[in-house]
């Protein structure tokens, strides 16, 4: 497992048992990037395994943002501000 593959890394947590993962979009959040499909990816693997909850916060500034990340398997979303 690479650490520069967060997806590999969250699937690495849940194989060692955890079933609540918290991810914090930092580019968004500083306005240097965005990463929102990286971090769709790892919300994706909720969908796919019964039991695990994923939080996501950084940058999520509006609705929109919030309905992407819901829609996608976020079970909790940390909102922002501007």
């Amino acid at each position: 497992m690479r650490l520069s593959d967060p997806v590999a890394v969250a699937h690495d947590w849940i194989e060692k048992g955890f079933t609540n993962l918290h991810i914090i979009e930092l580019d968004r959040a500083t306005g240097r990037g965005n990463n929102i499909d990286i971090a769709k990816s790892i919300v994706g693997i909720a969908l796919d395994n019964s039991g695990i909850d994923i939080r996501v916060g950084g940058g999520i500034r509006s609705s929109e943002d919030i309905e992407e990340l819901v829609n996608s398997g976020a079970t909790q979303i940390v909102v922002g501000t501007k």
